[in-house]
């Protein structure tokens, strides 16, 4: 489902007949992999002009981004994007949500994750390279790292190209201080982790919890990965984001009223679509039983379901 998804947007973009996303989706897709090309080239030379690419045109012509996994990456980021301005008008101040009320905890792991949190988070919101390098997974990277190597080494700018070995080197160094620790989802699922056991029910709400909090809450309990969870939220299907919704104890009402801050429907709309029926009758222990088959048939694949 969201596998075919991220083969189609990589067809399309590098071009190859399928069934077309969004002119919308495109464009965003688009723009997130320019950004992080950018990105990496920042980690491994002084670029020319900061929202320019030297390796872009011939990454693109060459298929070399034709990568399902960075591609998916690239639709979660978008999914991410406008789930937070779906979300914003029912947000609580930032200073009433979950991350910035644990600053002050006694424990210092809980204060010290939350601060983590707010500082990611506050990255997280612009789209551009330095938001999506801290984000991008090791396991992405490495590769769209070596493959704009190989292309700016083989570039003559203007007589400038450096020696292939000075691409090299500057590129172990860049991979080998990243800390995916920083990432926004390995801090709130940090913090989730350290949570105090009565605090659990904090994270079922992302007006009060903030939207990373909210998903790290769902991902503790339904075992799914963050981006994943986006992809559902965000997707024309909303089928799956209610099997999530079930899994994780939400009663009709409270899914109804999620699904209208997350992604602007009406519930009345959801309603006549027929989606809501028999809500309730499913069973959250076979809604979860659901999740986890998503969640090991992902990891068997290695990429999105």
């Amino acid at each position: 489902m969201e596998q075919q998804q991220a083969n189609d947007v990589a067809c399309l973009l590098f071009p190859k007949s399928g069934e077309l996303p969004s002119e919308e989706l495109q464009a965003s897709v688009r723009l997130a992999l320019k950004q992080l090309v950018i990105g990496v080239e920042g980690g491994i030379r002084p670029p020319a002009h900061p929202t320019e690419s030297a390796s872009w045109d011939t990454l693109t012509k060459s298929g070399l981004l034709r990568d399902t996994a960075l591609i998916d990456f690239c639709i979660a980021r978008v999914a991410e994007n406008r789930i937070r301005k779906t979300l914003q008008p029912c947000l609580a101040d930032v200073r009433a949500q979950l991350p910035a009320r644990l600053l002050h905890d006694p424990n210092p792991v809980v204060s010290e994750s939350a601060r983590a949190v707010l500082i990611a988070d506050s990255l997280a919101q612009n789209f551009d390279p330095e938001a999506l390098m801290m984000q991008i997974p090791g396991e992405i990277l490495h590769p769209l790292a070596w493959r704009t190597v190989a292309v700016l080494s083989t570039l003559d700018d203007r007589g400038m190209a450096q020696p292939r070995d000075a691409y090299v080197k500057a590129c172990n160094r860049m991979l080998s201080a990243r800390n995916e620790g920083r990432s926004l989802q390995a801090s709130a699922a940090k913090l989730a982790y350290f949570l105090p056991e009565g605090m659990w029910d904090e994270l079922s709400d992302p007006r009060t919890a903030g939207l990373p909090m909210f998903i790290a809450g769902l991902t503790k309990k339904c075992g799914l990965g963050a981006d994943m969870l986006y992809r559902f939220i965000d997707s024309g299907n909303i089928a799956a984001f209610l099997t999530v919704l079930r899994a994780c104890g939400y009663g009709a009402d409270d899914a109804a009223e999620l699904v209208r801050c997350l992604r602007g429907d009406q519930p009345a709309s959801v309603e006549q679509a027929g989606l809501w029926e028999g809500y309730d009758a499913v069973t959250a222990e076979a809604s979860l039983n659901q999740c986890l088959a998503w969640s090991a048939q992902s990891a068997m694949t290695g990429g999105p379901i």
